[in-house]
């Protein structure tokens, strides 16, 4: 059975995008795992100007209290999963911690546990603002061979009826859409392709038309439910696309993350603060190396 891995710093943010794993699990048939990274390091007391040297004390154990934490947040997922109907799929959830670097946890817990998804909530501002500040995120999006979605604060992710996803056309891409498609069979959502560019005042090339036209004919096979295709091109990419999302009142973004990727470069060079913090959906980043 699959898993969806939930990843928490006990914050209300983190708190907030646990409670959407519920519906998520509960479509999906997957189980929930709660899980918290924590340091076991010691506490160096105040010079205290006699001279003395530096006298390390007890070590800070957060193990307790890692421990107490994800139960009381597991209690808190369980009455929302009691709550489902009788007849619905009621994932069950566990917990699990580990002392050290957030992103090595992930990789020994992606060799132990067949995982679905990875979901966090983005500490501040917006998700996709979140990938490039947050350094957790960003080494968890970087290790993990599977999805990541980054949900904000006072998103309400309650189903999926939209999904836009946005792309460039590369081949990488096409596991992505597959992916989606595997989703789109249990939440049967509307998908909107938005071509993204930095180019805007050159007429398409050859090249760029060929790739749209096999991307469109691969995706013309997996039979999605309703598909349709944009373009957002130019200056203000992220901006205008923001504005198509809530537009389109899309429940979330997706992007295909691989090193120095195009979408990569778009979301780092052609952003201000002022569009990120417009970004109040979840954000789903679909490794460019995940096993499908």
């Amino acid at each position: 059975m699959k898993t969806i891995l939930i990843l928490t710093d006990f914050t209300e943010n983190a708190a907030h995008a646990a409670a959407s794993t519920v519906m998520l699990g509960e479509k999906l048939h997957a189980k929930l795992l709660l899980f918290n990274s924590f340091y076991n390091m010691p506490i160096l007391p105040s010079y205290g100007g006699s001279g003395g040297p530096w006298v390390v004390e007890d070590l800070v154990l957060r193990e307790t209290d890692c421990d107490k934490k994800l139960k009381q947040l597991a209690a808190d997922l369980q009455k929302k999963v009691n709550a489902l109907p009788a007849e619905h799929y009621r994932p069950t959830i566990a917990i699990q911690y580990g002392e050290g670097e957030l992103s090595k946890n992930i990789e020994t817990i992606l060799q132990e546990i067949d995982l679905e998804l990875i979901v966090m909530g983005a500490r501040s501002g917006s998700a996709i603002s979140h990938i490039f500040t947050g350094s957790d995120t960003r080494a968890v999006i970087d290790r993990a061979a599977r999805p990541v979605l980054i949900v904000p604060e006072k998103t309400n992710l309650k189903a999926l009826k939209r999904i836009t996803f946005a792309t460039n056309f590369e081949d990488t891409d096409i596991a992505a859409v597959r992916y989606l498609h595997k989703l789109c069979k249990v939440f049967r959502f509307k998908l909107e392709v938005v071509h993204v560019s930095l180019i805007w005042d050159i007429p398409e090339d050859v090249n760029n038309k060929h790739k749209s036209e096999l991307f469109r004919e691969k995706l013309s096979k997996l039979n999605f439910p309703e598909i349709t295709y944009q373009e957002v091109k130019g200056k203000g990419v992220v901006d205008r696309l923001n504005r198509l999302c809530a537009e389109h009142h899309s429940d979330i973004l997706v992007m295909v993350h691989y090193k120095d990727s195009l979408m990569t470069r778009i979301f780092q060079e052609s952003t201000t603060k002022d569009a990120l913090s417009n970004q109040s959906i979840p954000l789903l980043v679909i490794p460019a190396k995940m096993e499908e």
